[in-house]
C-alpha cells in the first residue's frame, strides 16, 4: 500500500481562495490515484497533526477542506485526510533526524524527511514553483545523506509521473515470474513453462524476461508479433490431409546467459506459453528443433481451444 504525507512547506504568501483552489486541483489528481485499484493507493492522507491544529498564512486547513466548492470532491477530501498525529502512523528516529535538520527550499523539513524515510509520496499543494517538482531533494548538512521523495503537486504531467514510479515500485516488489507476467499481460501459461522457468537461475529468468521486456517495447500492431527477429513465426505446416489448427507458434529467441527458445502464441489480446526448449538439446538441430515446436504446437492448440470455450 502506498501512503502520502501532506507537505506543510507552505511558507510562501497566499491567500484562502488560492489556497482552496489549488488544494482541490491536487486531491483532483490524488483521487486519479486511488481510483486506480492496480496501483494499490491508500486514500488516507497522513497530516503531521490535526488539521483544523495546522495554520498556514492565516489559513486553517480543516476549515479550507469544507471549503471546497465541488460537493463531491469535499466529501473525498474530509474523508481522505484521517490520519495524524505522524508519530502515530510512521516511525521516528528522531536522534538522527535532529541531527540531520534536514531543509527544503531553506525551510525546516523535518516531517517531510520522516515521511521520506518511511517511503512515503508527498501531497503538495503548489502555492509557489518550488513545490513544482516531481521529486523535492531534502538537503542536510551530513555527507551522503541528502533524501529524494516523490511528489504529487496537481499537474497532469505530474500525475503520470507518480503513476510509473508507484507502477515500477510495484513490479520490483514482485517475484520475476509475477512480474513476467505483469510484463506479458493478459496471459495462459502452461505448467511445461512454469516448471521449468521457475528450476531456472535467476540470470537465465532476468533474461527470459528482459527479452518479453524489449519484444514488447518495439510497438508492433500487437506486443508480441513476429518480427523475424526477437520473436519469429515458426509454425510448423500442417501435413495434407489433416485438420488446420487454430494455433500458430512463435519463438522468443533468447541468447545469453543460456541459447533458449520460448515457444508462445499471442490470440485475441491474450498470450498463451507452452515451454521452454534449450539449443543445447537440439543436437540434430532440424529434426530435435521441429519436434519440440510440434509439441508446443499441440499444447498451445489445446490451449486456445481451451480458452476460446
Amino acid at each position: 500500500m502506498h501512503n502520502f504525507y501532506f507537505n506543510e512547506c507552505l511558507t510562501e504568501n497566499f491567500t484562502e481562495e488560492q489556497f482552496i483552489e489549488l488544494l482541490s486541483t491536487t486531491l483532483s489528481e490524488f483521487k486519479t490515484l486511488t481510483l486506480k485499484e492496480e496501483l494499490n493507493v491508500d486514500q488516507h492522507i497522513i497530516t503531521a497533526k490535526s488539521t483544523y491544529e495546522m495554520i498556514f498564512n492565516g489559513v486553517n486547513i480543516g476549515q479550507a477542506l469544507t471549503s471546497i466548492k465541488d460537493k463531491t470532491l469535499k466529501i473525498f477530501a474530509l474523508s481522505s485526510f484521517t490520519r495524524s498525529p505522524i508519530e502515530k502512523y510512521l516511525s521516528v528516529d528522531e536522534d538522527f533526524l535532529l541531527d540531520a535538520d534536514y531543509k527544503y527550499n531553506g525551510e525546516n523539513a523535518l516531517n517531510l524527511a520522516i515521511a521520506a524515510l518511511n517511503s512515503n509520496l508527498l501531497f503538495t499543494v503548489a502555492v509557489c514553483d518550488a513545490l513544482k517538482q516531481d521529486i523535492l531533494q531534502l538537503t542536510t548538512h551530513l555527507e551522503n545523506k541528502n533524501l529524494n521523495i516523490n511528489n504529487l503537486y496537481g499537474e497532469t504531467k505530474n500525475t503520470d509521473v507518480i503513476i510509473h514510479v508507484i507502477e515500477q515500485i510495484n513490479l520490483d516488489s514482485l517475484s520475476i515470474y509475477e512480474r513476467l507476467k505483469s510484463i506479458i499481460g493478459s496471459c495462459d501459461i502452461h505448467t511445461k513453462f512454469e516448471r521449468v522457468f521457475l528450476d531456472e537461475s535467476p540470470e537465465v529468468q532476468q533474461s527470459i524476461f528482459h527479452t518479453f521486456e524489449k519484444a514488447r517495447n518495439r510497438n508492433l500492431a500487437t506486443p508480441f508479433s513476429p518480427d523475424g527477429n526477437i520473436i519469429k513465426d515458426v509454425t510448423p505446416e500442417c501435413k495434407q490431409g489433416s485438420p488446420s489448427k487454430k494455433s500458430k507458434v512463435y519463438e522468443l529467441r533468447v541468447y545469453s546467459p543460456t541459447a533458449l527458445r520460448v515457444y508462445f502464441y499471442e490470440y485475441n489480446d491474450n498470450v498463451f506459453i507452452a515451454k521452454i526448449g534449450y539449443k543445447s538439446d537440439y543436437k540434430e538441430e532440424n529434426e530435435a528443433q521441429n519436434k519440440d515446436i510440434k509439441l508446443a504446437h499441440n499444447l498451445l492448440e489445446t490451449m486456445v481451444l481451451t480458452k476460446r470455450h
